[in-house]
């Protein structure tokens, strides 16, 4: 039985995990993955990291702003 997971990677997850990687603050891990079961885990993942600032990972609990 044919799994979607294991189709080969879509240009709009492609453009996705680029796009998290080039403009997020935060360092993301690289994405070496090639199908769509692993951008989806990528992505799923990622995805509310890539949307922070590097304030908002910042420590404040030991008084740093």
């Amino acid at each position: 039985m044919r799994n979607w997971r294991d189709d080969p990677i879509t240009e709009k997850q492609q453009r996705l995990i680029d796009d998290m990687q080039e403009f997020s603050e935060y360092p993301l891990p690289l994405f070496s993955g090639t199908t769509k079961g692993e951008a989806c885990d990528y992505i799923d993942e990622w995805i509310g990291k890539s949307h922070e600032t590097v304030l908002d990972c910042w420590d404040t609990s030991q008084g740093i702003p």
